[in-house]
């Protein structure tokens, strides 16, 4: 299952996958790192420049976030500007790394808008992220 807006996996499909994943934790000791991703100030760009730069933004940094993971590690969308990214058989400090991969290259991209149908104005937006690890391995 797929989030359509962006490609990657739906809210449905993390819950239902990371259980998956969780269980293989507790049965084989497999170590999980998961990565929490969300835009900062989000609300002020879709407020500011309007929904489709907002829109821009999202489907821009989902693009992102799949570029810094290689299988089996996978993303998704839990809803408006949040991310969820899911890496099994990683350690935290891994899982450190990729984090601020993904949140230097958000912040290393520009968006230009149309504002006010005229000017062009850009935003640099920013994310948070958060790392967490299995007890395990």
């Amino acid at each position: 299952m797929k989030d359509r807006f962006t490609g990657l996996y739906s809210r449905e499909y993390l819950f239902d996958q990371l259980e998956q994943d969780l269980l293989d934790v507790l049965r084989v000791g497999q170590s999980l790192a998961i990565i929490l991703i969300d835009i900062d100030s989000f609300k002020r760009t879709n407020d500011y420049f309007g929904l489709p730069a907002g829109d821009g933004v999202i489907v821009s940094v989902a693009e992102i976030i799949l570029q810094h993971l290689e299988p089996p590690c996978w993303a998704a969308r839990v809803g408006g500007e949040e991310f969820v990214a899911v890496l099994p058989a990683t350690s935290r400090q891994s899982a450190l790394e990729v984090a601020e991969k993904i949140r230097l290259a958000v912040a290393a991209k520009p968006f230009t808008f149309k504002y006010d149908h005229q000017e062009k104005a850009k935003e640099m937006p920013t994310t948070s992220l958060g790392v967490c690890k299995s007890a395990r391995s």
